[in-house]
């Protein structure tokens, strides 16, 4: 669905006023259904900056910019990469035990996407969600555009997701056929 630029404001979903989004009501019956959803590296990263960015990685980086303190949790991953190593850091992120609460609260994330890896998720004999620690391991030091829609299965078309992004669009090409929210 095309969006008329004259009302782009009322699809803007504000945390604050949650109810005057446009497409509020149609997150929630999304979050209801059996979905999937896609959280791409930049949202892990600002979930879990406090768990990673920590004395350890800071005293690792030896050469910090002027406006460290000012950066993202992503771009502050970034001098990391090139002034240590991004396999340095791959080492680091294994060492950490994420605490996964904040993402595990949302109970309408039914199923973690990623369009790599199968088997995202583990459940619960209760039939809740455990995070799969691999899968985040390995792809939060990821880069949006690392990812590729290419290898999405013809039955994963044809669910409903909820896509968490900042900066990865062509996610939005991926031929999904039913009602989805990007976030």
């Amino acid at each position: 669905m095309a969006i008329d630029a004259n009302e782009i404001e009322r699809y803007i979903f504000d945390p604050e006023n949650p109810k005057q989004c446009k497409s509020y009501k149609l997150l929630l019956n999304i979050a209801k259904k059996k979905n999937s959803n896609f959280i791409s590296p930049e949202f892990l990263q600002y979930f879990f900056a406090e768990q990673i960015i920590t004395k350890k990685f800071e005293e690792e980086l030896w050469d910090k910019p002027d406006n460290y303190r000012s950066l993202t949790a992503t771009e502050k991953l970034e001098p990391f990469k090139t002034k240590v190593s991004y396999n340095d850091l791959f080492e680091l992120v294994q060492t950490i035990d994420f605490n996964v609460d904040k993402i595990l609260k949302f109970s309408f994330l039914n199923s973690l996407n990623n369009f790599y890896v199968d088997e995202q998720i583990i459940f619960n004999d209760d039939n809740t969600i455990k995070y799969n620690l691999n899968y985040l391991k390995e792809n939060i030091i990821m880069l949006d555009n690392d990812y590729s829609i290419s290898n999405i299965r013809g039955e994963e078309y044809n669910k409903n997701y909820i896509l968490f992004s900042k900066n990865y669009f062509e996610i939005l090409n991926g031929n999904i056929s039913k009602s989805s929210i990007f976030i």
